[in-house]
């Protein structure tokens, strides 16, 4: 079980409940089985929990999210530098500007092709269903809230050097990532929905120096770029929202709301480029 408590910006706080179940050796042969649930509210602050209670879902002052997730991990697959995964997940997230519905499946093989460098292929089932509400959102086109069934094709090359997972203070992270949805989308013909034709391409770059003076002061720097098109002007639907670009947040530019930062009219539908950087001097206590 997990409690989960984290802000969501500078004047809101989420909170949620997580269970989890894993099994590490499920066949005999070192396969990791996971499964896990989380729900989480938005602003509990401004929750009306009387209607909340009695209306459920409906409430208008309830936001949040819930997924659940299942997952199977061979670490051999052929040889021993190759993994194999599959995950089956469901999300279902409400917001003040739009409601989406994910479901998802994903064939995934990690292969250590260096000391420091992973080749990562992956292959996704996806279907979409957002919902923008029009009185908060301006500029939202009708595609937008197409249901989608996308299948979906990328392959990552990531290169890590850097002296901690967790918290590095040294050396360097670089990933790049190539991106196709709409070749098999169109020979299955979306079984009867809308799907996107695009491609898309996207570059993380992160590097770590500490002080020579000092151990506990660490400088990071970080650069994130990356561009989605469409390549058939017959199909207009959009990249899918999920696989779209957004800025803000704690992963992203920090103390910025999480997806508000944007250049466009409405920044919550996304885009289609991305271009930021940071840098941040750190200090460990």
């Amino acid at each position: 079980p997990e409690f989960l408590i984290e802000r969501s910006d500078e004047y809101s706080l989420s909170t949620g409940l997580g269970l989890s179940y894993k099994h590490r050796n499920l066949f005999g042969g070192a396969q990791n089985f996971s499964i896990s649930t989380r729900a989480r509210a938005n602003s509990i602050e401004e929750i009306s929990y009387y209607g909340a209670f009695s209306r459920g879902l409906q409430e208008p002052t309830l936001f949040g999210k819930a997924d659940i997730q299942s997952q199977l991990v061979f670490p051999y697959f052929l040889n021993n530098k190759t993994s194999a995964s599959i995950t089956l997940s469901a999300e279902a997230e409400k917001q003040n500007e739009y409601d989406l519905t994910t479901l998802r499946a994903k064939l995934g093989f990690i292969t250590k092709l260096s000391t420091f460098t992973l080749g990562i292929t992956e292959f996704n089932i996806e279907r979409v269903d957002p919902f923008y509400k029009k009185e908060g959102v301006s500029g939202i086109r009708v595609e937008d809230s197409t249901k989608q069934f996308n299948f979906i094709e990328s392959y990552t090359l990531q290169r890590d050097k850097t002296n901690n997972l967790f918290s590095p203070t040294s050396g360097f992270f670089h990933s790049g990532t190539i991106e196709e949805g709409g070749i098999i989308s169109k020979i299955a013909d979306g079984f009867g929905l809308p799907y996107s034709e695009y491609y898309k391409f996207s570059i993380l770059a992160k590097h770590y120096f500490t002080s020579e003076y000092t151990q506990t002061q660490v400088f990071a720097v970080k650069f994130k770029s990356g561009i989605a098109q469409l390549y058939n002007p017959k199909n207009a639907t959009p990249v899918p929202l999920p696989r779209r670009f957004f800025a803000g947040g704690s992963s992203s530019v920090r103390e910025w709301k999480d997806k508000q930062l944007s250049a466009l009219p409405s920044s919550i539908i996304g885009g289609n480029f991305a271009f930021e950087g940071s840098f941040e001097s750190r200090t460990q206590l």
